[in-house]
């Protein structure tokens, strides 16, 4: 498994800010960076910047680790149903399976 962390940019609508905002996953934690109040949300687009961790799965593709950088955000965009416009990866690391389950204990 691979450890992923940096910056996520959505184009959301005030429902989808809804759905992001209560987002759970095993795999990945979304956290809000640029604070934006949901009465403050235009009727169009909102452009909403989140911090992320994700862990993605190993792939046979990847022969090292940054090639994985161009896996984060079809992942992401897989596992959360929404269309991000940009990710900037901020680290990536290996983790091992004891590190894994230690994160999954910890959630």
């Amino acid at each position: 498994m691979i450890y992923a962390s940096g910056l996520a940019t959505f184009f959301v609508s005030k429902k989808q800010f809804n759905a992001l905002m209560k987002f759970k996953h095993e795999m990945i934690t979304l956290e809000l960076k640029q604070g934006q109040s949901i009465d403050s949300f235009k009727e169009t687009q909102n452009r909403l910047i989140y911090e992320f961790t994700a862990i993605l799965p190993r792939n046979y593709e990847c022969r090292s680790l940054e090639d994985y950088t161009g896996k984060v955000k079809p992942y992401l965009e897989e596992s959360t149903n929404h269309k991000l416009v940009s990710v900037q990866v901020s680290h990536l690391n290996y983790l091992s399976e004891q590190a894994i389950q230690a994160l999954r204990k910890k959630k």
